[in-house]
């Protein structure tokens, strides 16, 4: 009988034994997946801070190369939508614009536009940024059909939300005169500019930089 108590108590105490040995496993797995996290984050940023300081100092392909990086990394661990993500592609894009790479530059604004749509709608400041990039490199691939119909859409969104005498709403204007000056539309681009001008004058002064230019 005392045998088979012991036995018994044993398997017990075996179980007992097996049940804390998982938890403190289990434990020690989440310490390390957390430190692990917190030392992959910290590089995330620390690249990511780097990528921006070489686009302020206009070493725009290598600060490309560590955007597309980042990217990557970001769209396989927080997924496509996540607002990181995005502000990761944006400037991305916007390297890429500035390299003149538009082609590579409009797929990614495009991409970007449809998921910001989505899910920031199409008056957010955000959604509008990249409509506005997106019509801008189309206005330099010379689709100024295309360019023009996104920032006519900008600008009447902009004149609702912002009113005619913004800065964003007059530099959309401004755009607007631009392509339809290219387009050979010449007395429509300039009635544009001199409504544009003559609010500019209103608000900013004649001596502004933004209205002698």
């Amino acid at each position: 009988l005392d045998l088979m108590y012991l036995l018994r108590n044993f398997k017990k105490n075996q179980n007992t034994i097996n049940k804390l040995n998982f938890i403190t496993s289990r434990n020690c797995f989440r310490v390390q997946l957390k430190n692990f996290c917190t030392k992959f984050t910290q590089e995330i940023e620390k690249d990511l801070k780097t990528a921006l300081i070489l686009q302020k100092q206009g070493k725009f392909k290598e600060s490309s190369e560590l955007f597309k990086q980042l990217l990557k990394i970001q769209q396989s661990t927080l997924g496509s939508q996540h607002p990181s993500t995005l502000d990761t592609q944006f400037n991305l894009a916007l390297n890429l614009q500035y390299q003149g790479q538009y082609e590579q530059s409009k797929q990614l604004f495009k991409q970007l536009l449809e998921i910001e749509q989505l899910t920031l709608g199409s008056q957010h400041p955000s959604t509008l940024t990249t409509q506005s990039n997106l019509a801008s490199v189309l206005h330099y691939l010379a689709d100024y059909e295309a360019s023009l119909k996104l920032f006519e859409q900008i600008l009447e969104i902009r004149l609702l939300t912002l009113g005619s005498q913004h800065r964003s709403t007059l530099s959309t204007q401004h755009n607007i005169a631009s392509i339809l000056q290219h387009q050979g539309k010449y007395e429509e681009s300039s009635k544009l500019y001199e409504q544009v001008l003559k609010v500019q004058q209103s608000t900013l002064g004649s001596r502004h930089a933004s209205t002698l230019s």
